[in-house]
Formats: C-alpha cells, structure tokens, sequence
C-alpha cells in the first residue's frame, strides 16, 4: 500500500506500508530517501486540527480512526533540527535527495536489532523511543547488508504537488500540542526509571528486589495516569470536533433561512403583481369581474397561505438556530472544565516526579521543568 506524506510542500509516496508499519519506519524511509541527516517529526493534520505521532505508532490503524474524513488527513513531516552527530553526505545521497521522491520501506528486519529478541517485553513500555535510536540501528544493519549486493533499481521519478498552506491553530491545539509535550516528558522519565532498575539489578545491591517493587508500583500509577491524561485529550479532541460539526450545522440553518427569506420576498413581489392584474382587470372589464376576481382571489389566498407557511418555517429555523448556539455555549463551557482537569492532572503528575525523586536521592531539591528535543533520524 502507497502512503503520500507532504516534505516541505512537496508530496512524497512510501511504497510498502501494511498494518503494522510505524511512524519510526516511514519516517526512516524518508530521510535515506533524500538523504539528510536530522531530526524530524511526522504529524497528521485535518484542518486545524494537528497531532504528532509516537515512534512506534502504527500509521495505518490511526488513519482508520478518522473514518470518512480519513481522505482528509494529511501527513506532515517537518525536520527540526540538524543531527547531533553530522557527517558528509555524499554525492550519491544528494543525488537521490534531488531526484527521488517515491521510496519504498526497508525490510522489517532490517529495522530491528538482534538484542530486541531479549528486550522484547520491556519494548512495549519504552513508548518514548526516539527516531535517533530507531536511524541508527537501521543505518547499521543497512551498511552491513549493502556491502554484499549490488545496487538496487532506480526509484521512479519525483511526484510533486501542491502544498497545502497551514492553517492557524486555535487555543485548544495549542493546549493538545503542551499536553502532548508533557506526556512524553513523562514517557522519558518512565524510561530513565527502568533504565535505573537494569542498573540496581545489575549491581545486585541489598533489599533490591523491594526497591524494585516500590519502583515498579510508581512505574505502573504513573502509566496509569498519563493513560488517563491520554484519554482526557482524546475526549477535548472529540470535543473540539463536536463543536466543529455543530458550526457548520449553524451555518447551513443560516444559509436555509436566507434561502426562505429570498422566497418570502419573490412571493411578496408575485401577490403585488397580481394585486395589481386584479385591479387592471377590474376596470377593463367590469362584465367579467366576478369571474377574473374570483380566480385572481384564489390565487391571492393560496399565495397568501404560501407566505404564512414559508413564515412558520422562517420562525422555525430560528428557533432552531437559537437551540444550536445553546448547544455550542454548553460544548464551549465542557471544554473549559475539561481543560481545568487536563491542568489538575497535570499539576498531580507534577508532584508525584517530585515526590519519587525525593524517594530516591533522600533529599530536597528543586526540579526544572524538562524539555525533551525531538527524534533525531541520521542518514546513511
């Protein structure tokens, strides 16, 4: 299956992507296909609506999620920043950078690390994974398998398209975007502490197998509440689409009543008209008044039964118009308390990191706030 993903404004197809294809992959594809070394984050956006996606996201199953929409969705891959360990790019790499648009995924064994057999039970926690970490194994085990075969065919000429211009973010992606910060911040620290239990474990210190239970509770209640942080953002998501849905409900009452409005007017015009028919009627012939007269007035009162119905339907409308602002102001206000939980969770995250660094040292100290880069790709 083909993937179309934008690269500064230019759209780019992976080939080979199945159901269990991760964002790592793609994006690892990506840049040995043009070649740049760097770190690059990929993210889907449906109008204002922006998310980044994890590592170790399966690309296909989230897309499936939009549903109808999901035509909609673009993918997004931005470099942030150059790479840590910059090397010469050779001329082969520029050239494909140049020229190669359409690259196929590596095989799936290739992007595995033979130590994964063992560390396969902890890779299910290590969410936070980097693109960095995920570049260099493929590079590696890339650079080995290269040098036994020959070169492999020429990819098919670059596709290029228009890019879409981005538009302004709200408040509440603004909101998503920290929120999402946070949540890897403490998908980091969760890894920083199994990395500390490998180390107690292999210094076989005293009362170990207590420390690592104590540890292992704090590991599963602090996944357990980014989980539910997870899930209050997913919910301010809906939200924010629900209330999307419901402006564009209110914009096509609007446009019905104008609609209504413009037929009240032409129906207006028409009795006019025919108010005045009558009455030239009336005066040219006398002898076939009763006749032109009763006619006329039917006409006139079916007309006139025609605006009163089109004027039940105006007041309608409006009544209906009045129920949907209400409905919008009571979506407003549940995003709003929303948001005042998503803040309290935040600030109980806050204190349970300083309370298990407490634990652990023995002492007071103050904590600055984490900043974590994002993933790093290196190319070959």
């Amino acid at each position: 299956m083909e993937l179309k993903v934008w690269v500064d404004g230019v759209q780019r197809v992976v080939c080979g992507v199945n159901e269990k294809t991760t964002c790592q992959e793609v994006v690892i594809a990506l840049a040995q296909a043009m070649g740049r070394t760097g770190r690059y984050t990929l993210k889907e956006k449906w109008k204002d609506v922006e998310r980044h996606f994890m590592p170790d996201e399966k690309l296909l199953p989230s897309l499936s999620k939009w549903g109808q929409q999901a035509k909609d969705v673009q993918l997004i891959l931005n470099r942030t920043g150059p790479s840590l360990n910059l090397r010469p790019v050779s001329d082969k790499l520029r050239g494909a950078e140049r020229n190669i648009h359409r690259q196929s995924l590596p095989p799936m064994a290739k992007l595995r690390n033979k130590s994964d057999k063992n560390g396969h039970l902890k890779e299910a926690k290590r969410k936070s994974l980097n693109f960095a970490e995920g570049a260099r194994e493929w590079l590696e085990s890339f650079g080995k398998s290269k040098e036994g075969k020959g070169k492999g065919k020429d990819p098919e000429p670059e596709k290029k398209g228009s890019g879409s211009n981005p538009e302004p973010g709200g408040e509440l992606n603004q909101l998503l975007h920290r929120q999402q910060e946070k949540l890897k911040s403490l998908q980091s620290e969760l890894e920083s502490t199994e990395m500390e239990i490998e180390k107690l474990k292999e210094d076989d210190q005293p009362n170990i197998s207590e420390d690592m239970i104590q540890l292992q509770e704090l590991i599963d209640e602090r996944s357990a509440e980014a989980e539910e942080v997870e899930f209050w953002e997913n919910e301010l998501k809906a939200e924010q689409l629900h209330g999307g849905e419901l402006r564009v409900q209110l914009e096509e009452m609007r446009e019905k009543l104008e609609e209504c409005e413009e037929k009240l007017r032409d129906c207006r015009l028409k009795t006019q008209f025919l108010e005045a028919d009558t009455e030239m009627v009336r005066s040219q012939r006398e002898w076939q008044e009763a006749k032109s007269c009763h006619g006329i007035r039917i006409k006139v009162e079916e007309l006139k039964e025609e605006i009163s119905v089109k004027s039940q339907e105006a007041i309608q409308l409006q009544e209906d118009i009045r129920l949907v602002e209400k409905a919008i102001e009571r979506v407003e206000n549940e995003i709003q308390r929303k948001r005042c939980e998503l803040e309290d969770l935040t600030r109980e995250l806050r204190q349970a990191n300083l309370l298990q660094f407490i634990q652990q040292t023995g002492t007071k100290v103050s904590i600055l706030p984490v900043q974590e880069g994002p993933a790093e790709v290196m190319g070959e």
